[in-house]
């Protein structure tokens, strides 16, 4: 996968400028309900030999664990991967609550140089992986380019891999498209639609794009901490706001949270038939209303963001290596975490 050809080069420049930290985890101590949850990222770190781990828990809206081994602190930024996917979605839904997008509309309402079978795609088809553009092409890591230089490319070089909202083809060039119509409805760059609608009122300190023009909004370059994505994820389970400040509506929240892969006759996906919203995957659905009640967005780099509707929890797991080598261990990190939870909650109910 391309994903994996970042990994070398973000390697490179991956916690630049992280502060030490002893090799315990540190910080304020867990919850003793979470303890296992931090023991079983301590064990991963020693096994595989990692750098550092960081670790975030929020139950509620407190935060029940927050630890560090290494070179990872609350400030660190690192390659977040394909966790990129979710923050991008955000803003450009934070552009239809603005009336400046709407979900449906082609893309060619918006860039009419998407032409002939490309014509009807739409904003949603793109943000949920049904446009049938290709996963990834060259201009897409090339950062001398401006944004709109490479999606003319994808609408004049690229074959459809089926008809719009015909398969779920998880990729990335569909985000970059996604991220030109956003360019142009809002009339600013990319860089400048991210920072107004979701870094600058969430206080976002440590996330960004790259410095380029071309920016990829599926994963590259993009960076975030441990603590800024925890910010955003706490904003989601609040159904759109950040304290008494609303980033996105409750209507954007459902429509980020729901399936949209309804209707596909084909899958291309690295998670199997779960479904998908947009910009996140749907891991547990309540099979009565459909409602996504565990939503994650894991990134190759090592990068483990998720949301438990359930048990009011949101968490972040930060590292960097290799997902085959890491992603073992994180069913066991979700699944330590919502015994945590489920045993906190049995503790504070008896009291």
């Amino acid at each position: 996968m391309a994903c994996m050809r970042l990994l070398p080069l973000l390697a490179s420049i991956a916690l630049a400028g992280a502060p030490g930290a002893p090799d315990a985890l540190a910080q304020a101590p867990c919850n003793p309900a979470f303890q296992p949850v931090a023991d079983t990222v301590r064990k991963m770190v020693d096994d595989l030999k990692l750098d550092g781990a960081a670790l975030i828990i929020h139950l509620k809206g407190k935060t029940v664990c927050e630890a560090y081994v290494g070179r990872f602190g609350p400030e660190t930024m690192m390659p977040i991967v394909s966790a990129a996917k979710w923050i991008s979605a955000a803003a450009i839904l934070a552009l239809v609550d603005e009336g400046r997008v709407k979900l449906d509309d082609p893309v060619s309402h918006y860039l009419p140089y998407f032409k002939g079978d490309k014509k009807a795609i739409t904003v949603r088809q793109l943000l949920s992986h049904r446009s049938g553009l290709p996963n990834y092409l060259p201009c897409m890591f090339q950062a001398q380019l401006q944004l709109d230089d490479c999606v003319h490319q994808i609408a004049e070089k690229s074959t459809l891999s089926a008809p719009p909202g015909k398969e779920f083809a998880y990729g990335g060039a569909s985000y970059s498209v996604a991220g030109r119509v956003a360019e142009v409805a809002a009339g600013a760059t990319w860089a400048q639609v991210f920072a107004t609608r979701l870094a600058q009122p969430l206080g976002l300190e440590h996330t960004g794009y790259g410095n380029t023009a071309n920016p990829m909004l599926s994963e590259g370059q993009v960076f975030s901490s441990a603590t800024d994505y925890v910010t955003f994820l706490q904003m989601v389970l609040d159904n759109g706001m950040h304290g008494n400040k609303r980033v996105l509506s409750e209507a954007m929240i459902e429509e980020m949270t729901r399936d949209q892969t309804v209707g596909v006759t084909a899958r291309i996906s690295p998670h199997g038939d779960q479904t998908y919203g947009l910009g996140c995957w749907r891991d547990v659905v309540d099979s009565t209303s459909g409602r996504a009640l565990l939503l994650t967005s894991p990134g190759a780099g090592g990068f483990l963001p998720w949301v438990n509707r359930t048990r009011g929890m949101v968490g972040v797991l930060a590292v960097f290596d290799r997902i085959d080598r890491i992603g073992p261990f994180f069913p066991s990190v979700l699944l330590a975490a919502r015994n945590g939870a489920i045993a906190l909650d049995s503790t504070t109910s008896a009291q």
